[in-house]
């Protein structure tokens, strides 16, 4: 996912965005304005097994949540929006209820199978869904966005599973998968329906597979797959890989440390993973709007990159750059699009230090300002 700010201290570790939001405008979504205030990715889940944490738990710090709502109700008296905004509950990970492997990639979790992974995960986390229920009974609003790890949410009998847990008529589940506050001046989404995240549902917000068995199944996407075959594995082993402050960073520290058996990634589609899903601080911190009249950046000719210009253009120490290089991945360049390309182009040239006049990482087109170019970055939107 995407998100605009990041709340972290030693024991807390979720997305959090705070927003005052003015006006006197009414709409559907959110009846009076008042100040908006989003958190995502908390990933409740199966919670401790026998006394200890499942490898699969994220959501670890239900004291400091409560908190957490108890400052926002101190601070905001007369009322807030508190947008939990998509996985906040974790329903692609169980240690004991499977589903979506047996029947293809496309399809993900049967609604049977999803209701029980999110009853265990509410039978888990009572005391955080008392708290939300105690918030809103105060008089606040708990709007909850479905993201793509628990997007089954939509699921009817998931959706009212969820609402049926609370008391208070201001938590609401947003079917439309956004929330938009009362004046229209803020808009939250989840944010893997945006680009080429290989995240993506198709249908969404509908990402259903008709006909399914179990009551309707939810569509899988790449993502899933992955976090399937790889992470389920890896966290057993090491509980924080997912944790990381890069979103896939862990998954290079697991290819690394697990070496061999890497061989069965899809390098293709693991580097738009690995690609899509983390930051750029690096690039993003030094793209610029250009001046009136200047080219917005060197127009590379992705086209005639080989695979091994393609690898070279990852960091020396990155083990995804170790493990194509060993042989343990495979990579098909037709899978990345030249998109991506270009914006491993993008990446590789803001890496290098000030001043360097190393020729550009990637083959320029005809009619590129090529080197002169090299001060110049492509806008911020283009990336």
């Amino acid at each position: 996912m995407r998100t605009v700010s990041m709340f972290r201290n030693m024991s807390t570790a979720f997305a959090l965005v705070i927003l005052y939001v003015p006006g006197s405008a009414a709409t559907a979504v959110a009846e009076l304005p008042r100040p908006v205030v989003v958190v995502s990715d908390m990933h409740l889940g199966e919670g401790k097994i026998n006394g200890s944490w499942s490898p699969f738990e994220d959501f670890r710090w239900e004291a400091d949540f409560a908190g957490f709502l108890a400052a926002l109700r101190r601070r905001y008296s007369g009322g807030v929006d508190l947008v939990l905004n998509g996985d906040t509950f974790e329903l692609w990970q169980s240690s004991s209820v499977p589903c979506g492997d047996s029947s293809g990639s496309e399809v993900g979790c049967s609604a049977s199978a999803a209701l029980r992974r999110l009853d265990a995960a509410l039978k888990a986390h009572q005391r955080t869904i008392r708290d939300l229920d105690q918030f809103a009974q105060a008089g606040n609003r708990v709007w909850f966005v479905p993201g793509n790890h628990d997007a089954a949410l939509l699921l009817d009998p998931l959706g009212e599973k969820l609402l049926a847990a609370f008391s208070s008529k201001n938590v609401r589940l947003l079917k439309s998968g956004v929330f938009v506050s009362a004046d229209r001046s803020v808009v939250a989404e989840h944010g893997h329906m945006i680009g080429r995240d290989p995240n993506v549902l198709p249908g969404w917000p509908k990402p259903v597979v008709q006909g399914a068995p179990g009551g309707g199944a939810m569509r899988s996407c790449w993502g899933e797959q992955f976090v399937k075959k790889y992470y389920n594995d890896w966290e057993k082993k090491y509980p924080i890989i997912d944790n990381v402050s890069e979103e896939l960073a862990g998954a290079g520290y697991a290819i690394k440390l697990e070496g061999a058996r890497a061989t069965a990634l899809a390098a293709g589609k693991f580097l738009q993973f690995y690609f899509l899903g983390v930051s750029f601080p690096q690039l993003t911190g030094a793209l610029g709007k250009p001046e009136r009249g200047q080219q917005s950046g060197p127009h590379w000719d992705t086209s005639k990159l080989t695979a091994a210009q393609v690898v070279a253009l990852l960091p020396e120490a990155d083990p995804v750059r170790e493990a194509l290089q060993s042989g343990a991945m495979e990579l098909d360049t037709k899978l990345l699009g030249a998109g991506l390309l270009r914006l491993m182009c993008d990446r590789a040239r803001a890496r290098r230090p000030a001043g360097n006049k190393r020729g550009a990482p990637c083959p320029l087109k005809e009619g590129s300002l090529g080197t002169l170019s090299e001060s110049v970055f492509r806008e911020r939107r283009a990336v």
